[in-house]
Parts: C-alpha cells; sequence; structure tokens
C-alpha cells in the first residue's frame, strides 16, 4: 500500500468529509425544508463507517423528518489501495465506496428519541481514559446554533457513560429500522 497512501489518505479525507457533512451530500433538494438535529456516528476499527443524521422540520414547514446514513465502506475501499493497480484492473478509482440511505418519517416517530436525549446526564469527563491502541469509535453531535454538543467514546464505554452508550445502541438500531422497515 507503501506506493497508493497518498491516494489512500486522499479517498480517506473524502469520505470523512461526506461523513462530516451529511447536509451538503446529494441530494440536498430533500433537506431544505429541515435541519439536522442530530448525527451519530459510529467508526469501527475493521469496518464500515456510518454515520446518521436526523433532521426535522424547521419552524414552519413540513411536518415530515428524515434521517440519512451515510455508509463508508472503508475495508473495501483499502483493500483495493492494498492490491496495485495494473493493466488488466486498470486505474482505480479515487472515489470513496460511500452508500446513502434516505428516508421520510414522521417528526412525531422520531421525538422520542430527541426526548430522552435531553433527560440524558452525562459527565463531563470519561471515568477511564482513552485506549492507546486502535479503538472502534461512537459519537454523537448535537448542531445546535445555540447549544453544540460533541461527544466521542470508545465502543467500550467508560463506565460512567454507560447510559448514553445504551441510548446510542438503542438510537442507532432505531434509526436503521426506520431506513430499512424489513430490518
Amino acid at each position: 500500500m507503501s506506493e497508493n497512501w497518498e491516494e489512500f489518505n486522499r479517498l480517506t479525507k473524502a469520505a470523512l468529509w461526506a461523513l462530516d457533512h451529511p447536509a451538503e451530500s446529494q441530494p440536498i433538494k430533500l433537506f431544505q425544508d429541515l435541519s439536522a438535529r442530530l448525527r451519530l456516528y459510529f467508526y469501527p476499527v475493521d469496518g464500515p463507517y456510518k454515520s446518521w443524521t436526523l433532521f426535522l422540520p424547521r419552524p414552519g414547514r413540513s411536518l415530515d423528518a428524515a434521517v440519512r446514513c451515510i455508509v463508508w465502506d472503508r475495508p473495501l475501499d483499502r483493500r483495493r489501495f492494498d492490491t496495485p493497480a495494473d493493466e488488466t484492473t486498470g486505474p482505480q478509482s479515487e472515489e470513496p465506496t460511500i452508500q446513502v440511505r434516505i428516508t421520510r418519517v414522521s417528526a412525531g416517530a422520531v421525538q422520542p428519541v430527541i426526548n430522552e436525549l435531553a433527560l440524558l446526564r452525562v459527565p463531563v469527563f470519561p471515568s477511564s481514559p482513552r485506549s492507546n491502541g486502535p479503538i472502534s469509535l461512537c459519537g454523537l453531535i448535537v448542531p445546535d446554533e445555540k447549544a453544540k454538543a460533541k461527544f466521542e467514546w470508545d465502543a467500550d464505554a467508560p463506565a460512567n457513560w454507560a447510559e448514553l452508550h445504551g441510548w446510542f445502541t438503542t438510537t442507532t438500531t432505531v434509526l436503521e429500522s426506520l431506513l430499512n422497515p424489513q430490518f
């Protein structure tokens, strides 16, 4: 991969940008009357990176909310760049392997998620330091203009963040079920 390292780094930056900026990914028009209220993400050591964003209607707008899930198949892209391109395979795409799933749901269907989050008490500092080795990263961002908040933790959540991690696990399962009714 050493000869492809720079290309893979460029691809990684593009993929992380897509995961971090769900409102700016296509189709943008779908989200004009909505605002991002909550973003959850899970970046496992050896699996696809996922970012779920909950969009709620702006005041006086549509009654529907939306959930957008962006998945970057990092292991697939890493394998692509581990194997050098040759004449038989042709040049490698510099675009990340990203899947976008979107669903519209009633705002009432997702309001319990917001209500539960508002009731959580999360200590400012986790009870244990981060691991020095590779970790699977979980995160929560509330992108509100008045009260932004960001929490990140290892998938092995600190004991005093167990309630937050439980909410995270339940919420990502709920969002997946909204995106995949057969889930």
